[in-house]
Protein backbone atom coordinates (compact mmCIF):
# COMPACT_ATOMS: atom_id res chain seq x y z
CA UNK A 1 0.00 0.00 0.00
CA UNK A 2 1.59 3.26 -1.05
CA UNK A 3 1.13 6.77 0.28
CA UNK A 4 -1.42 7.54 -2.43
CA UNK A 5 -3.66 4.66 -1.34
CA UNK A 6 -7.22 5.13 -2.50
CA UNK A 7 -8.90 2.70 -0.16
CA UNK A 8 -9.03 -0.47 1.81
CA UNK A 9 -11.80 -3.00 2.22
CA UNK A 10 -11.82 -5.86 4.69
CA UNK A 11 -14.22 -8.65 5.48
CA UNK A 12 -13.80 -10.55 8.67
CA UNK A 13 -14.62 -10.23 12.33
CA UNK A 14 -11.12 -9.96 13.70
CA UNK A 15 -9.00 -7.26 12.10
CA UNK A 16 -7.82 -5.24 15.12
CA UNK A 17 -9.33 -1.75 15.36
CA UNK A 18 -5.84 -0.25 15.75
CA UNK A 19 -4.92 -1.60 12.33
CA UNK A 20 -7.88 0.11 10.70
CA UNK A 21 -7.01 3.34 12.52
CA UNK A 22 -3.36 3.04 11.46
CA UNK A 23 -4.36 2.70 7.82
CA UNK A 24 -6.48 5.81 8.14
CA UNK A 25 -3.79 7.88 9.88
CA UNK A 26 -0.71 6.76 7.97
CA UNK A 27 -2.17 6.49 4.50
CA UNK A 28 -5.38 8.51 4.68
CA UNK A 29 -7.10 5.33 3.54
CA UNK A 30 -10.82 5.03 3.07
CA UNK A 31 -11.59 1.96 5.16
CA UNK A 32 -14.66 -0.17 4.46
CA UNK A 33 -15.78 -3.49 5.88
CA UNK A 34 -17.90 -6.41 4.80
CA UNK A 35 -18.78 -8.35 7.98
CA UNK A 36 -20.30 -11.80 8.25
CA UNK A 37 -22.88 -11.11 10.98
CA UNK A 38 -25.29 -8.27 11.66
CA UNK A 39 -23.79 -7.83 15.14
CA UNK A 40 -20.39 -7.18 13.57
CA UNK A 41 -22.00 -4.78 11.12
CA UNK A 42 -23.50 -2.74 13.96
CA UNK A 43 -20.23 -2.78 15.92
CA UNK A 44 -18.21 -1.48 12.99
CA UNK A 45 -20.69 1.27 12.27
CA UNK A 46 -21.46 2.43 15.79
CA UNK A 47 -18.16 1.94 17.61
CA UNK A 48 -15.54 2.44 14.88
CA UNK A 49 -17.42 4.56 12.35
CA UNK A 50 -16.49 2.21 9.52
CA UNK A 51 -18.86 1.82 6.58
CA UNK A 52 -20.37 -1.66 6.66
CA UNK A 53 -23.17 -1.42 4.12
CA UNK A 54 -23.81 -5.13 3.70
CA UNK A 55 -22.98 -8.53 5.10
CA UNK A 56 -21.25 -11.32 3.20
CA UNK A 57 -23.35 -13.35 0.78
CA UNK A 58 -21.39 -16.54 0.17
CA UNK A 59 -23.62 -17.65 -2.71
CA UNK A 60 -23.53 -14.34 -4.60
CA UNK A 61 -20.37 -12.69 -3.35
CA UNK A 62 -19.91 -9.03 -4.21
CA UNK A 63 -18.14 -5.95 -2.84
CA UNK A 64 -20.73 -3.18 -2.40
CA UNK A 65 -18.25 -0.29 -2.54
CA UNK A 66 -16.84 1.80 -5.34
CA UNK A 67 -13.20 0.96 -5.98
CA UNK A 68 -10.60 0.52 -6.96
CA UNK A 69 -8.90 -0.52 -3.73
CA UNK A 70 -5.19 -0.78 -3.02
CA UNK A 71 -5.58 -3.47 -0.38
CA UNK A 72 -8.22 -6.08 0.37
CA UNK A 73 -7.88 -8.17 3.52
CA UNK A 74 -9.79 -11.43 3.76
CA UNK A 75 -10.03 -13.48 6.95
CA UNK A 76 -10.99 -17.16 6.54
CA UNK A 77 -13.13 -16.39 3.50
CA UNK A 78 -11.63 -18.45 0.69
CA UNK A 79 -12.13 -21.54 2.86
CA UNK A 80 -15.87 -20.80 2.98
CA UNK A 81 -16.22 -19.80 -0.66
CA UNK A 82 -18.64 -21.87 -2.72
CA UNK A 83 -17.04 -20.78 -6.01
CA UNK A 84 -13.44 -19.77 -5.24
CA UNK A 85 -12.68 -18.76 -8.81
CA UNK A 86 -15.56 -16.28 -8.86
CA UNK A 87 -14.56 -15.09 -5.40
CA UNK A 88 -11.03 -14.26 -6.56
CA UNK A 89 -12.30 -12.68 -9.78
CA UNK A 90 -14.54 -10.37 -7.76
CA UNK A 91 -11.60 -9.31 -5.63
CA UNK A 92 -9.40 -8.77 -8.65
CA UNK A 93 -11.98 -6.56 -10.33
CA UNK A 94 -12.15 -4.38 -7.21
CA UNK A 95 -8.38 -3.95 -6.88
CA UNK A 96 -6.37 -1.17 -8.47
CA UNK A 97 -3.56 -2.23 -10.84
CA UNK A 98 -0.81 -3.61 -8.64
CA UNK A 99 -3.17 -3.75 -5.67
CA UNK A 100 -2.78 -6.44 -3.02
CA UNK A 101 -4.91 -9.16 -1.50
CA UNK A 102 -4.02 -10.41 1.97
CA UNK A 103 -5.52 -13.78 2.89
CA UNK A 104 -5.20 -15.15 6.40
CA UNK A 105 -6.63 -17.98 8.47
CA UNK A 106 -7.15 -20.10 5.36
CA UNK A 107 -7.29 -23.81 6.14
CA UNK A 108 -4.33 -26.03 5.28
CA UNK A 109 -5.16 -29.60 4.29
CA UNK A 110 -2.23 -30.67 6.47
CA UNK A 111 -4.75 -30.64 9.32
CA UNK A 112 -5.83 -34.11 8.19
CA UNK A 113 -3.33 -35.33 5.58
CA UNK A 114 -0.60 -37.37 7.20
CA UNK A 115 -2.22 -37.17 10.64
CA UNK A 116 -4.89 -39.07 12.50
CA UNK A 117 -7.29 -36.15 12.52
CA UNK A 118 -10.61 -36.56 10.76
CA UNK A 119 -11.04 -34.93 7.36
CA UNK A 120 -14.79 -34.98 8.04
CA UNK A 121 -14.27 -32.54 10.88
CA UNK A 122 -11.95 -30.29 8.89
CA UNK A 123 -14.14 -30.31 5.77
CA UNK A 124 -17.34 -29.65 7.67
CA UNK A 125 -20.49 -28.21 6.03
CA UNK A 126 -18.96 -24.73 6.16
CA UNK A 127 -15.38 -25.45 5.05
CA UNK A 128 -15.62 -25.84 1.29
CA UNK A 129 -11.99 -25.30 0.24
CA UNK A 130 -8.73 -26.44 1.80
CA UNK A 131 -5.26 -25.96 0.35
CA UNK A 132 -1.58 -26.46 0.80
CA UNK A 133 0.96 -23.81 -0.15
CA UNK A 134 1.37 -25.08 -3.72
CA UNK A 135 -2.32 -25.43 -4.51
CA UNK A 136 -3.10 -22.00 -3.06
CA UNK A 137 -0.40 -20.37 -5.20
CA UNK A 138 -1.69 -22.14 -8.32
CA UNK A 139 -5.26 -21.04 -7.59
CA UNK A 140 -4.16 -17.43 -7.11
CA UNK A 141 -1.99 -17.43 -10.24
CA UNK A 142 -4.83 -18.78 -12.36
CA UNK A 143 -6.94 -15.78 -11.35
CA UNK A 144 -4.22 -13.20 -11.89
CA UNK A 145 -2.45 -12.94 -8.54
CA UNK A 146 1.30 -13.09 -7.98
CA UNK A 147 2.25 -14.47 -4.57
CA UNK A 148 4.49 -12.06 -2.66
CA UNK A 149 4.54 -13.83 0.68
CA UNK A 150 3.10 -17.13 1.91
CA UNK A 151 3.53 -18.79 5.29
CA UNK A 152 1.64 -20.34 8.18
CA UNK A 153 0.30 -18.57 11.25
CA UNK A 154 0.16 -22.00 12.87
CA UNK A 155 0.24 -25.62 11.70
CA UNK A 156 -3.15 -25.55 9.98
CA UNK A 157 -3.68 -21.93 8.89
CA UNK A 158 -2.16 -20.24 5.85
CA UNK A 159 -1.52 -16.55 5.37
CA UNK A 160 -0.65 -15.03 2.03
CA UNK A 161 -0.03 -11.66 0.43
CA UNK A 162 -0.63 -11.57 -3.32
CA UNK A 163 -0.35 -8.80 -5.91
CA UNK A 164 -2.79 -8.26 -8.75
CA UNK A 165 -0.99 -9.30 -11.93
CA UNK A 166 -1.59 -11.27 -15.12
CA UNK A 167 -3.26 -14.70 -14.96
CA UNK A 168 -0.90 -17.63 -15.43
CA UNK A 169 -1.36 -21.37 -15.28
CA UNK A 170 0.77 -24.05 -13.68
CA UNK A 171 -0.41 -27.62 -13.89
CA UNK A 172 -0.03 -30.15 -11.14
CA UNK A 173 2.47 -32.83 -12.11
CA UNK A 174 1.27 -36.41 -12.54
CA UNK A 175 3.52 -37.44 -9.68
CA UNK A 176 2.04 -34.86 -7.32
CA UNK A 177 -1.50 -35.73 -8.39
CA UNK A 178 -0.97 -39.42 -7.70
CA UNK A 179 0.62 -38.67 -4.34
CA UNK A 180 -2.22 -36.39 -3.30
CA UNK A 181 -4.85 -38.91 -4.37
CA UNK A 182 -3.13 -41.54 -2.22
CA UNK A 183 -2.96 -39.17 0.73
CA UNK A 184 -6.62 -38.25 0.41
CA UNK A 185 -7.66 -41.90 0.11
CA UNK A 186 -5.70 -42.73 3.26
CA UNK A 187 -7.14 -39.73 5.13
CA UNK A 188 -10.64 -40.84 4.17
CA UNK A 189 -10.02 -44.35 5.49
CA UNK A 190 -8.62 -42.96 8.75
CA UNK A 191 -11.64 -40.68 9.10
CA UNK A 192 -14.12 -43.50 8.50
CA UNK A 193 -12.47 -45.73 11.11
CA UNK A 194 -12.54 -42.86 13.59
CA UNK A 195 -16.28 -42.28 13.24
CA UNK A 196 -18.55 -42.86 16.23
CA UNK A 197 -20.35 -46.19 16.04
CA UNK A 198 -23.65 -44.41 15.45
CA UNK A 199 -22.32 -43.02 12.14
CA UNK A 200 -20.58 -46.07 10.72
CA UNK A 201 -23.73 -47.38 9.04
CA UNK A 202 -23.14 -44.72 6.39
CA UNK A 203 -20.11 -46.75 5.28
CA UNK A 204 -21.34 -50.25 6.11
CA UNK A 205 -20.96 -51.44 2.51
CA UNK A 206 -17.26 -50.63 2.45
CA UNK A 207 -16.27 -50.95 6.10
CA UNK A 208 -14.34 -54.20 5.69
CA UNK A 209 -12.43 -52.83 2.68
CA UNK A 210 -11.60 -49.62 4.54
CA UNK A 211 -10.22 -51.52 7.52
CA UNK A 212 -8.22 -53.86 5.28
CA UNK A 213 -6.64 -50.96 3.36
CA UNK A 214 -5.84 -49.09 6.57
CA UNK A 215 -4.20 -52.11 8.17
CA UNK A 216 -2.21 -53.00 5.03
CA UNK A 217 -1.01 -49.40 4.65
CA UNK A 218 0.03 -49.28 8.28
CA UNK A 219 -2.28 -46.50 9.48
CA UNK A 220 -4.41 -48.88 11.54
CA UNK A 221 -3.97 -52.04 13.55
CA UNK A 222 -6.30 -54.71 14.91
CA UNK A 223 -6.46 -55.28 18.66
CA UNK A 224 -6.88 -58.65 20.36
CA UNK A 225 -10.62 -58.52 19.74
CA UNK A 226 -10.23 -57.77 16.04
CA UNK A 227 -11.24 -54.14 16.36
CA UNK A 228 -9.56 -51.60 14.09
CA UNK A 229 -7.75 -48.74 15.73
CA UNK A 230 -5.79 -45.86 14.29
CA UNK A 231 -2.88 -45.65 16.67
CA UNK A 232 0.02 -43.82 15.06
CA UNK A 233 -0.02 -41.84 11.85
CA UNK A 234 3.01 -39.97 10.58
CA UNK A 235 2.81 -36.23 10.27
CA UNK A 236 4.44 -34.66 7.25
CA UNK A 237 7.19 -33.43 9.52
CA UNK A 238 7.88 -36.96 10.67
CA UNK A 239 6.49 -36.74 14.21
CA UNK A 240 4.09 -39.50 15.17
CA UNK A 241 0.77 -38.60 16.72
CA UNK A 242 -1.24 -40.97 18.90
CA UNK A 243 -4.90 -41.36 18.06
CA UNK A 244 -6.92 -41.22 21.25
CA UNK A 245 -10.57 -41.06 20.22
CA UNK A 246 -11.38 -44.67 20.94
CA UNK A 247 -11.20 -48.00 19.21
CA UNK A 248 -13.24 -49.05 16.21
Amino acid sequence: MNEDAQGFVEWSDSLPPWMRDALRRLYDAAVCALPIFESQQELMRSLYGIPADAIVDFEHFRIPYDGPFDLIVSNHMLTHSLTPGDFLDTISSALAPGGHLYLYNEMDEGEYLGTSRSMFQAMNPFHMQLFNADTLQRALAARGFETVFLSHSDRIHLMCLARKATPSSASMSDRERKRRLREYATARDVSIIGLPRSRRDLFAGEWDSVVERAVVSGVATLDERGRAQVSRVRRKGGDAEPYDEGNA
